[in-house]
C-alpha cells in the first residue's frame, strides 16, 4: 500500500494497481520480509551508481552501498514505512541511510549560495582530498558497465 506520507499521494487516485487486490496489501507483489535488496527500485541516478559500484567490486563497505542505493527512500527512513517487507539487514543500514540523507540534506542547503568552482579549484579538490579517498575504496579506476 501506498503511504499516505509519500511524494506526490495527492495522485494516489491515478494508480489504477490500488484497485487490484494483489497490490493493495502491506506487502505488495513481496513476500513479508524479503528485504529491500530484493524490491524492484526505479531506476533513478543513484540506483544505477549502486549496480555500477556493485559490478566493478569496489572496496566501498556495506553501510556506504545501502546509503548510495536507499537514501531516496524517505518513506522508509524517514517516516518508517514499508516495514513488512524490509528485513533485519535493512534495519541495521537504516540509520546509515537516515544521516546520510540528513547530512546530504544539510550539505545541500548551505550550498545553495555556494558558487560554482573553476577547473583549477576542481582540480586541487581531487588532487588534495578525493583522489586518496576514491583509492582506498578502489574507485579511482574506469569501471566497467
Amino acid at each position: 500500500a501506498i503511504p499516505n506520507c509519500a511524494t506526490f499521494s495527492e495522485f494516489r487516485h491515478l494508480n489504477t494497481d490500488v484497485l487490484d487486490a494483489r497490490y493493495s496489501t502491506d506487502t505488495g507483489v513481496y513476500e513479508a520480509n524479503c528485504g529491500l535488496d530484493n524490491v524492484l527500485l526505479l531506476w533513478s541516478g543513484p540506483e544505477y551508481m549502486y549496480h555500477l559500484l556493485r559490478h566493478n567490486q569496489t572496496a566501498l563497505p556495506l553501510e556506504a552501498l545501502a546509503m548510495v542505493r536507499y537514501y531516496l527512500l524517505g518513506d522508509w527512513h524517514e517516516h518508517h514505512e514499508h516495514t513488512s517487507i524490509t528485513n533485519e539487514y535493512d534495519e541495521d543500514m537504516l540509520p546509515w541511510v537516515s544521516d546520510f540523507d540528513r547530512l546530504r540534506r544539510k550539505t545541500r542547503l548551505e550550498c545553495l549560495d555556494c558558487v560554482d568552482l573553476s577547473d583549477e579549484q576542481c582540480a586541487y579538490l581531487w588532487d588534495s582530498h578525493y583522489s586518496r579517498l576514491a583509492a582506498k575504496y578502489d574507485c579511482d579506476r574506469l569501471f566497467a558497465w
